[in-house]
């Protein structure tokens, strides 16, 4: 059976971030994976250079007001959300209200990333191993693929942002802890 990786990036190949990939994804085009592909979050401008055994996957699901207001409605009603609430109750100290509103925005990202990702997995044929270059909403998403055992593996890098909560606003994380038991592989790339 096909072994196939999606990388999941914000920007990459596009210009705009994530310049240090560029060195990262030499790796990878060497690997024991029998097709590679790149899902940025964000599409548009100029594309880097990098290696054409590598593919892009453009299927993006729209940011615009509508789907928005879709996915914040949405999480309102997932086990996930309610949880958090607990979670930021029990644990979470600093404005309340800044708090809730986090939560409910990454529960929404999780879940427009988690249906980003399944329909570009709808594409691949064979095992899908994700590998997401940050440790947030859209590694969380491949984690419930993962639940739905659509997906083999989530393996995330995790930055000085993803590991430091103190680097956070409230130092509240939203969601982290829900999901860093779901986590087959996380490669920690920060002095501190």
């Amino acid at each position: 059976m096909k072994k196939n990786l999606l990388i999941l990036t914000t920007f990459f190949p596009y210009e705009g971030g994530e310049q240090f990939f560029e060195h990262e994804v030499k790796y990878w085009e060497n690997s024991s994976f029998d097709n590679i592909y790149i899902l940025p979050s964000n599409q548009g401008g100029r594309k880097r250079e990098f290696s054409k055994n590598i593919k892009i996957i453009d299927k993006i699901i729209s940011k615009n007001i509508i789907s928005n207001f879709y996915y914040m409605v949405f999480s309102l009603f997932t086990i996930i959300f309610w949880k958090e609430l607990k979670y930021i109750f029990l644990n979470v100290n600093g404005n309340i209200v800044v708090n809730l509103f986090y939560a409910l925005k990454s529960t929404a990202n999780t879940y427009r990333y988690k249906n980003q990702i399944n329909l570009a997995c709808k594409e691949l044929e064979g095992e899908i191993y994700i590998y997401s270059y940050w440790n947030d909403t859209q590694c969380y998403g491949a984690c419930l693929l993962k639940k739905e055992k659509k997906v083999i593996k989530v393996m995330s890098r995790a930055h000085g942002f993803d590991i430091y909560v103190e680097r956070r606003v409230n130092n509240y994380m939203p969601l982290k802890w829900q999901f860093k038991d779901n986590i087959d592989k996380i490669f920690l790339l920060s002095h501190g």
